[in-house]
């Protein structure tokens, strides 16, 4: 959901690989992270990924 829309918007292939694969990847960490470390828990990648929105929507202020 990520690459498409930016890659799309852009008319650039390697953007859109680079944001499928990256937040791909993060996402994987993440849920890895969530069932062995936390029990299974969503809280730590949900609250992980709200900051991460705020961060970048003040940045690009």
């Amino acid at each position: 959901m990520h690459g498409v829309p930016f890659g799309l918007a852009t008319g650039n292939l390697l953007v859109a690989v680079a944001l499928t694969l990256l937040p791909g990847a993060i996402g994987f960490y993440l849920g890895w992270v969530n069932e062995k470390q936390c029990g299974g828990s969503i809280l730590p990648s949900w609250l992980l990924h709200g900051i991460t929105n705020v961060v970048v929507s003040c940045m690009t202020l």
